[in-house]
């Protein structure tokens, strides 16, 4: 998310840290128990007039009072927010300033030496239980301050004050890249080597003038059911043509190939350890997988049914940049997974991967994607749903599951999102059916 204040700074906002969430959480259980002890207390010792005019100051003081503070400094439109969950990253023409809990950085534009590949800040990394892959980020000599207490306000840092140190910005923890954002233009404007560097997408258009300004959203068709040859050997996607899904004998070797896409190509070393998946094994050390030739790494399959979390594999390209299969419902069973890809902020894909038992492999994509979809993701979604399968058990999910039951007791038979019209079978012509 970005905002444009009146002091003509952008602002982008990071998500809350787990350390953020539990002290916010604490402190709300506080606040309900002063709230409940101090309005019995009351009750019990004091006249009823003097009793209600205290559990009104109560409620005001420990309820009103703190969640107008927060809308009001949220949505005021100054510099001067309190930052307590998260990160937010400040962009002014003089250069940049990241402020978390408890420290304040600075690197102005001109200090910026280049880009590096680092490793990503371990609690991201945590948080999408993936290690701490190569990220690009910006480089520079800047400034730091270190508070003392878990909170700090936006804006309230000079240079000066802070400790000369070497600073290494990730903008992609704030905004997503590879859209026409307004702090992406302010880095084409002020660095634009950097951007380019970065990856950025180059400025479209009119710049985003709207309070809350966010990439609008695709013009995308409802999607439409490529479905796979029963054998599992091909599926033929309306805008791609066909794909070849091959294995080997010993089911050690995923090959996807066409005419229109790179060779996918994912190998296991080793022998077989579980019979769960259908290439044999969820080792990532075990795994060797190339699109085109070129190595990309698996970081994540979590398939666990006793996880909190919904299934997911997650591949990166060695830059950063990551592709995700997640399951497509949090309720207890799904058979299908969709696609998303990006940096640490994702773009979800109209598109969706579904493997049967059987081994057919079906895809929901929208018919009409104006390039949104690039056949090489097409490839890689078909080719880790060979390698792995896409239905995912999520005892987690079993209250829900009964809740949506009892509410929906004439639902669907079906996931949401996926759909039930508009097949193409493999053995259809798709000649006619590209964009």
């Amino acid at each position: 998310m970005t905002a444009k204040t009146h002091d003509d700074v952008w602002l982008a906002e990071s998500g809350p840290s787990g350390a953020g969430c539990s002290s916010a959480m604490l402190g709300a259980i506080v606040s309900a128990i002063g709230l409940i002890v101090g309005i019995g207390w009351a009750w019990n010792t004091l006249p009823a007039n003097e009793a209600q005019f205290v559990a009104v100051g109560l409620v005001i003081v420990l309820v009103v009072l703190p969640l107008w503070v927060s809308l009001g400094l949220r949505h005021s439109g100054s510099l001067w927010r309190v930052r307590y969950l998260g990160s937010h990253l400040a962009v002014t023409e003089d250069g940049l300033t990241i402020t978390s809990r408890r420290r304040t950085e600075w690197l102005a534009w001109s200090d910026m030496t280049g880009v590096e590949l680092r490793p990503m800040d371990a609690k991201l990394a945590s948080g999408l239980g993936i290690r701490r892959i190569n990220r690009m980020m910006a480089v520079g000599r800047g400034a730091t301050l270190s508070g003392w207490a878990p909170i700090q306000r936006i804006g309230d840092f000079a240079p000066e004050r802070g400790r000369p140190t070497q600073i290494y910005l990730d903008p992609g923890i704030f905004v997503p890249l590879d859209h026409n954002t307004a702090i992406g233009r302010c880095f084409w404007r002020f660095r634009p080597d950097i951007a380019e560097a970065l990856g950025f997408r180059r400025p479209e258009g009119d710049p985003p003038t709207r309070r809350h300004t966010k990439e609008p959203d695709s013009d995308v068709d409802e999607l439409l059911l490529c479905r796979g040859s029963d054998d599992g050997s091909a599926v033929d996607v309306v805008g791609i043509g066909r794909l070849t899904v091959a294995m080997n004998r010993d089911r050690s070797l995923v090959e996807i190939s066409g005419e229109s896409v790179p060779t996918i190509r994912i190998r296991r070393r080793g022998g077989r350890t579980t019979a769960l998946v259908p290439i044999g094994t969820t080792k990532l050390s075990a795994l060797k997988t190339t699109v085109g030739g070129e190595p990309i790494e698996i970081v994540l399959l979590k398939r666990n049914p006793f996880s909190y979390f919904e299934a997911r594999y997650i591949a990166t390209d060695g830059r950063g940049a990551l592709f995700l299969l997640e399951a497509e419902t949090k309720f207890l069973v799904s058979s299908a997974m969709r696609v998303s890809v990006g940096g640490l902020i994702v773009t979800e894909r109209p598109l969706m991967v579904r493997r049967s038992i059987g081994g057919r492999i079906d895809v929901a994509i929208a018919e009409h994607t104006s390039g949104e979809v690039a056949p090489g993701e097409v490839a890689l979604a078909v080719g880790l749903a060979a390698a792995f399968g896409t239905r995912t058990v999520r005892l987690w999910g079993l209250p829900l599951t009964l809740i949506y039951a009892w509410t929906y007791h004439h639902g669907r038979t079906s996931e949401s999102g996926w759909p039930r019209t508009g097949v193409l079978n493999a053995s259809d012509d798709v000649s006619q059916r590209t964009d």
